[in-house]
């Protein structure tokens, strides 16, 4: 047997010694869901409790209650071998949803991409449109003899202080 084989075996020898018997059958955890949470134990046939005080007996693993400010602190569940402890503590209200990350993360980066790409459809669009127009605009202007006014352009009439508005943004208050 090589040395890689070997390793292996006692990896897995060593793991299966480690795992034991008293490994619970289901993950234990807390969740809510709108005002209400549900406590899920690892073992059957418990017994719940609040503090010292006994807050049911089932043949079930979860134990869901209404939330509020009461109800916070720790629970325990046991049954003739095991004790389990939870500590609960959380923000509820009526109408809201717990969201997975992932979701999140998809929905934003979804987001990024959909505004990405209309922002190229924009650009190369408008690149487009830009080449085309500007060509046989000056083409045709330059080949008519056309041009812009001159730089002092008769067109124009140099402001008189007669006909300027005399509000109170009209003005330029130089300081300084």
């Amino acid at each position: 047997m090589t040395r890689l084989g070997c390793m292996l075996v006692a990896f897995l020898m060593l793991r299966t010694a480690v795992k034991g018997d008293d490994e619970p059958p289901v993950e234990p955890r807390v969740f809510f869901s709108g005002i209400k949470f549900t406590m899920i134990c690892p073992w059957k046939d418990l017994t719940w409790y609040k503090g010292n005080n006994k807050e049911s007996e089932n043949d079930e693993n979860t134990l869901t209650k209404q939330y509020n400010m009461e109800n916070k602190g720790v629970y325990c569940c046991t049954n003739d071998s095991h004790i389990y402890q939870f500590y609960v503590r959380g923000k509820v209200c009526e109408n809201c949803y717990e969201m997975n990350g992932i979701i999140v993360f998809l929905i934003v980066a979804g987001d990024i991409a959909l505004t990405t790409v209309v922002i190229l459809l924009a650009f190369f669009s408008a690149k487009r449109q830009d080449s085309t127009t500007s060509t046989s605009t000056k083409g045709s202007s330059r080949a008519a003899g056309r041009s812009g006014p001159p730089v002092p352009s008769p067109d124009y009439e140099p402001l008189r202080p007669q006909t300027r508005n005399p509000d109170t943004y009209s003005t330029v208050h130089r300081t300084g």
